[in-house]
């Protein structure tokens, strides 16, 4: 089983550099990273016609 509070500086493929930027999202932990969700979501689930989009 996984410890989720381990550091992410041990997963595999995280540097220090990509350690910075998470920590500076709040992301110390493995918990912290499942948890995280993208503050701006976009569906794109369901297609538009271009007559329909809206630039912003």
């Amino acid at each position: 089983m996984v410890d989720l509070n381990k550091e992410v500086k041990y997963v595999k493929g995280v540097g220090p550099a990509r350690v910075g930027l998470l920590n500076k999202l709040g992301i110390f932990t493995l918990e912290d990273l499942i948890k995280y969700y993208p503050r701006n979501y976009e569906d794109r689930s369901v297609p538009k016609k271009i007559e329909e989009l809206v630039d912003r």
